[in-house]
Order: C-alpha cells, then sequence, then structure tokens
C-alpha cells in the first residue's frame, strides 16, 4: 500500500505488456528473476534502505509508528535473526521484456 501511495507508477512492471502494446510495439518476450538472500553477508541493508525511504508514507499513513522502527539497529536484527533461524529472503522480483522490431 505504501508505494502505491509513494510513486504513481509502481506497478509498471506488471503491466509490461500493455506498456509495449500503448506505444505500438509487439508483444513483449517476458523473463522475471528473484534474487534469493541467505546468510551473514546477504543484503540486508539493501531492505532496510526500501523501508527506511517509505517511513515518511508509513507514518503519515499510520501504518508504522516512528517510536516502534529502530532504523539504525534493524539491519543487524534481521541479519541476526535470519541467520539463527537457518532461513532465507526473497529480494524484488527483476522483470525484463524485450521485442524485436
Amino acid at each position: 500500500m505504501a508505494f502505491s501511495h509513494a510513486l504513481p507508477n509502481y506497478d509498471a512492471a506488471d503491466r509490461l505488456v500493455q506498456h509495449f502494446s500503448d506505444a505500438g510495439l509487439p508483444q513483449p518476450s517476458l523473463f522475471c528473476e528473484t534474487q534469493l538472500w541467505a546468510g551473514a553477508d546477504a543484503h540486508y541493508g539493501w531492505w532496510v534502505g526500501v523501508l527506511k525511504s517509505l517511513l515518511p508514507q508509513l507514518h503519515r499513513m499510520r501504518i508504522a509508528a516512528e517510536h516502534l522502527v529502530q532504523i539504525e539497529s534493524l539491519e543487524y536484527q534481521l541479519r541476526d535473526a535470519i541467520v539463527a533461524a537457518h532461513s532465507q529472503v526473497s529480494g524484488p522480483a527483476q522483470i525484463c521484456a524485450w521485442a524485436k522490431l
């Protein structure tokens, strides 16, 4: 919900066929991959950075109270919890599209 309020075209990657069509291009070939992160060396800072950039919007929407989010230590808390649980985290879907002209 925060993305839909903060970004006007947050779902553009989910509408690539429509965008290609609107641009007068042939239907694209599509490909999607998702990075999985695990272990102590994973990119937990990336997730914290995304959350940090959304915090003002989340506060305005009353989804997250400022005093409850300890953003400065969150990266370490995430890493420690995921490593201790022998778990993994899915990164965002990377969607690509191309068409032959």
